[in-house]
């Protein structure tokens, strides 16, 4: 069985019928022409679209077959295949000819791996774990693998599929080359490999400064025990990241790790290290950056010189690990969450690629802005205890600014992380054992149902991000229940700038009235300023207009002013079972003297007390002071036989406020005390209010809706 499962844009990645499918969708031009020439020589014309190279029959080529999927070229080129001396490589013995390769003109790496089918012979009592593609490139382009250092051979794939019936051998390539098919004559050393793993992983359970070192060594041993070993190869990539984000040895000039960084801009992490606030959760509650912290250019020079280089070790790592692995890990108690065995497959290894090439993808993407700023500043501002991201962004009006447009190397990363998830998600769905013990458990809200939903939205993304325009996005609920979103070209050209389209904050809550483009640059082209408003909850300001308004369902003394949301509340938007008078529509508010007063309209039936159902409305008024809403105030109505029975709740405590509420047809009233809602000693200040309907059926079905509308902003 042939391994489907590795990213698109890997050298050595393994699972090119994966790829086929995520690229044809691509489409492209040029015509392939798939034409064999004379004797033991293949000349062929491939643009584009891709095509396939053959042997003929009879021939020191018979066999062998090149299949380049389409998006991997650029242009058109001329491909010249025939077979070339052998490519010697110590410690191995050839199975194949040398296939010689010549293109031209010269393309360079493939944008996607070809698929590469040779006929070997393989010896008894051997495992196709032992066969790899060596390569012998030109010596003005290093290969990605240096097999000796000088560049004389280099590693273009390792083990990638081989059938037994068959007796062919296949594997993904990016550069096209001198390739040729060998087999390792050494013994391996399976077991010195399984030792060391477990040595390192008793280590890296413990997960100290020290032991995080210590663990990546003894990996890196296993590796050359066994370089196939997927154990050695796994956990090698998690060590060399963890050793990228603990360590804090200063070894050069500049920056050497995460830890580093942290420790020079003010971040304890002596008394207590990175990996032992990992472990235990315990974080510093706010830190002082010091005059001589690193700038944010010394910041991105080590995320891209050096923590980058180490991302992408870890995926080479995880590229010589066989789809068909499974691993039965022990994990330690100290580890909360991972008690007892886990079993870590294949989908694991993809989510943890996925994992990396997103954050490859966001290193080069914060290399494209402006990160500069006031690190003393904004850290007060920003993790303070009265923070404002209002006034740090007033204060930094450069900061998030798009420098530069994202390149192709950003892109790429992108592509690679949503196709590993892509393929997680595949795995996953097609496992039938049970999945408790598993290293990586789907919460249980994922429904069969929502599991398909998330698969077709993760595919539709990979997809328009590869250049197929734009993607249907399902949603929950919401708009219609879907949204149509462009990936690429946003991205691609530029329009993509944070700063430029992000809307205008309100201490730390961006304002609705100030969003510049509904559409981000073209992210999501249909969004109008209505559903880009209330799917990313943002939030209006409202001056309340002087009314003395009655709580009698006579909504005269209402003005058009007292409109709080603009726009309104979508329809049809409750989350659960639909039951009646639960879907929230308009909200009002306005204030005297004495009071102040709330108003709801629903868009869904009449207010009143049911049998079968209760419902509660409720207004909750939050302080915006600083990001934990502290000083919540609640106003509760629930719709009695007896007349709506009106409840406020001071931070979960009863508060006696004097009130009244009524109802009439659709729409309910709250008129409150101004002086009982916060006492003297409670400044005036700026309050988030928002309107919720819960119901719940108390007879027969067991049934649940409520709506939620977004905030709007009142000082009181």
């Amino acid at each position: 069985m042939f391994p489907l499962l590795r990213s698109p844009i890997r050298p050595s990645s393994l699972g090119f019928l994966g790829c086929l499918v995520l690229a044809t969708a691509c489409g492209g031009g040029g015509s392939p022409l798939d034409q064999p020439v004379g004797s033991g020589r293949i000349v062929s014309q491939v643009g584009p679209g891709g095509g396939t190279l053959r042997g003929d029959g009879g021939t020191t080529l018979q066999g062998f077959r090149l299949e380049i999927p389409p998006g991997a070229l650029e242009r058109l080129v001329e491909i010249r295949i025939d077979v070339g001396a052998s490519i010697d490589v110590p410690d191995t013995s050839d199975l194949s000819p040398s296939y010689r390769i010549q293109i031209r003109p010269d393309v360079g790496t493939l944008r996607l791996p070809a698929l590469l089918e040779v006929p070997v012979p393989l010896p008894r009592f051997r495992s196709p774990d032992d066969l790899f593609v060596a390569s012998r490139p030109p010596e003005e382009r290093p290969t990605a693998r240096s097999g000796d250092g000088a560049g004389r051979f280099g590693i273009a794939a390792e083990f990638g599929g081989y059938s037994e019936d068959t007796k062919v051998f296949r594997a993904e390539v990016r550069s096209l080359t001198d390739l040729q098919v060998r087999i390792l004559d050494r013994a391996r050393l399976p077991e010195d490999a399984i030792r060391l793993v477990q040595l390192g992983f008793e280590s890296l359970s413990r997960l100290t400064d020290a032991s995080v070192v210590e663990a990546d060594l003894l990996f890196a041993e296993a590796q050359l025990a066994d370089p196939f070993s997927p154990a050695a190869n796994v956990f090698r990539a998690v060590s060399r990241v963890l050793v990228a984000l603990n360590d804090r040895r200063d070894d050069t000039d500049g920056l050497d790790s995460v830890g580093e960084v942290l420790e020079r801009i003010g971040f304890d992490v002596r008394s207590r290290s990175l990996a032992a606030r990992l472990r235990t959760g315990t974080w510093p509650a706010r830190f002082e950056v010091p005059a001589t912290a690193p700038g944010d250019a010394e910041i991105l020079t080590f995320l891209r010189e050096r923590f980058l280089s180490v991302l992408e070790l870890s995926l080479a790592d995880l590229d010589a690990v066989p789809a068909t692995s499974s691993l039965v890990v022990r994990f330690p108690p100290l580890l909360r969450g991972l008690p007892g065995d886990r079993e870590l497959d294949a989908a694991d290894v993809l989510f943890l690629r996925s994992l990396l090439a997103a954050t490859v993808a966001l290193v080069e993407l914060a290399a494209d802005l402006d990160l500069g700023l006031d690190a003393n500043f904004f850290t007060r501002q920003v993790v303070g205890e009265q923070p404002s991201l209002e006034d740090a962004l007033r204060l930094e009006p450069a900061l998030g600014t798009l420098r530069s447009t994202p390149d192709q190397r950003t892109i790429d990363a992108l592509r690679a992380a949503l196709f590993d998830w892509l393929q997680a998600f595949e795995l996953v769905a097609a496992e039938t054992d049970d999945q408790e013990d598993d290293l990586l458990i789907l919460p249980a809200s994922f429904t069969p149902e929502r599991f398909d939903l998330w698969r077709a939205n993760v595919s539709g993304a990979s997809a328009s991000l590869q250049g197929d325009g734009p993607t249907r996005i399902l949603l929950d609920g919401r708009i219609g229940g879907s949204l149509l979103v462009d990936f690429l070209r946003p991205l691609a050209s530029g329009a993509l700038d944070p700063r430029l389209l992000a809307p205008q904050v309100f201490r730390f809550l961006p304002l609705a009235a100030s969003l510049p483009d509904p559409t981000f640059g073209g992210l999501c082209p249909e969004w109008t300023t209505a559903d880009a408003i209330d799917v990313l909850g943002l939030v209006d300001r409202l001056d309340p207009p002087q009314a003395v308004v009655v709580a009698d369902g006579d909504l005269t003394d209402w003005p058009a002013a007292a409109e709080a949301l603009l726009p309104a509340d979508p329809i049809a938007d409750v989350a659960g079972a639909a039951l009646p008078a639960t879907d929230i529509e308009r909200v009002f508010c306005a204030e005297s003297a004495d009071t102040v007063a709330f108003r709801l309209d629903l868009a869904d039936g009449p207010i009143a007390p049911r049998d079968d159902q209760a419902t509660v409305y409720s207004f909750e008024l939050r302080g915006v002071a600083n990001r934990s809403f502290r000083d919540s105030l609640l106003v509760e109505v629930l719709p009695t036989r007896q007349g709506p029975a009106l409840r406020v709740l001071l931070d979960g405590r009863i508060r006696e406020v004097a009130g009244t509420a009524a109802h009439r047809g659709n729409v309910l009233e709250v008129v409150l005390d101004r002086f009982g809602l916060y006492g003297p000693d409670e400044p005036v200040g700026d309050r988030a209010v928002r309107a919720r309907a819960e119901s719940v059926r108390t007879r027969g079905t067991v049934e649940a809706g409520i709506d939620v509308t977004r905030s709007f902003l009142i000082r009181l």
